[in-house]
């Protein structure tokens, strides 16, 4: 079966992007668009002739930042697949459309893209199929893994479902549900959704019989959930132990959480018997503190929801609305 993929989400697409290879399916096309959508990004079309041809100096300086090394990475498995990598500055590119259209894919497979996919790709590509990580129709948009682990679920899984127009609709293909541990963090999620969705997607593919594929409808709206910005990241210390503690989980290893204290107050050192109010917003001569590894006490209290306290090993307790959480480190950055 001859196959195209999309993918620009780094490791999470290189994954399965090795998966597909796996499968020994004749892959035809890697589609990686910018990821931030840069203007005035050159699309690039990379043979295997072409990328024996650049000079050692070039290919150093793609690999200086992240998503280039990553693009680096991509080349060298669609070298390995025989496929041509396009990077257009968008998929929705009607020239790109033609050219794939020439390749004429049985199937696309997309995962971590984090474009929306227009008429002008669906009508002419189709089908196109996406691996998501979470029980679609719950938990749709681009970071599933932070927003499950946040909510405090017990239970998450991978969705292989048709795309249709929107985010994270179209039917079910295939799906796998599976418990999660109360320790769990958001790193924890992502390598075991990869692991799931990749025998998913070999079964579904070993089966595949194009329109006559078993697949079923979404059930009711679910939710959606946006990208992960640095506001979604402050301590949210206004909510029990087990939240603010599965808030911190759901980040890790990836980031530290943080919130805000009054300058004086942290510089005085760790004097066990003095606590201050944590802020959630930065204000005037205040510093932000970068927290990590954390621990729940519900029931142990140190005062009201936002009371801080130093720890003796050098980290921070923080008052939540039953109890406590602390954070092994604590660091403080001078805010800008």
């Amino acid at each position: 079966m001859q196959v195209a993929f999309f993918g620009n989400g780094l490791d999470y697409s290189l994954f399965y992007l090795k998966a597909l290879m796996e499968a020994k399916v004749d892959i035809v096309a890697v589609v990686a668009p910018d990821r931030d959508g840069t203007p005035g990004r050159r699309s690039r079309r990379i043979t295997s002739q072409l990328r024996a041809r650049l000079p050692s100096s070039v290919k150093r300086s793609l690999a200086t930042n992240m998503y280039d090394r990553f693009l680096v990475n991509l080349s060298e498995l669609a070298e390995e697949a025989g496929a041509v990598l396009y990077t257009p500055e968008t998929v929705n590119d009607p020239s790109l459309v033609d050219e794939l259209s020439l390749l004429n894919p049985e199937l696309i497979v997309m995962a971590g893209f984090n474009e929306i996919l227009k008429s002008v790709v669906l009508d002419e590509l189709s089908p196109i199929i996406n691996i998501h990580p979470s029980l679609l129709p719950h938990f749709k948009g681009p970071h599933p893994e932070f927003w499950v682990v946040r909510s405090g679920s017990q239970e998450s899984g991978v969705t292989i479902h048709l795309v249709s127009h929107g985010v994270d609709t179209g039917p079910i293909l295939a799906q796998q549900s599976f418990k999660l541990e109360p320790w769990l963090s958001g790193g924890d999620l992502h390598y075991r959704s990869m692991a799931v969705g990749r025998r998913l997607l070999h079964q579904l593919l070993a089966g595949w019989a194009g329109d006559q594929t078993p697949r079923w409808p979404q059930d009711g709206e679910g939710s959606y959930y946006g990208k992960v910005d640095d506001s979604d990241l402050v301590v949210p210390f206004g909510e029990p132990s087990a939240l603010v503690h599965a808030h911190a989980r759901a980040i890790a290893p990836w980031s530290p959480v943080h919130l805000y204290v009054e300058r004086p107050w942290w510089e005085a050192g760790p004097r066990m018997n003095l606590t201050t109010s944590a802020s959630r917003t930065r204000g005037q001569d205040m510093l932000r503190i970068q927290l990590r590894f954390s621990s729940m006490y519900p029931g142990y209290t140190i005062g009201t929801p936002g009371t801080l306290r130093r720890t003796e090993d050098g980290g921070l307790a923080v008052a939540c609305t039953d109890g406590t959480v602390a954070y092994a480190e604590a660091r403080a950055q001078s805010t800008p």
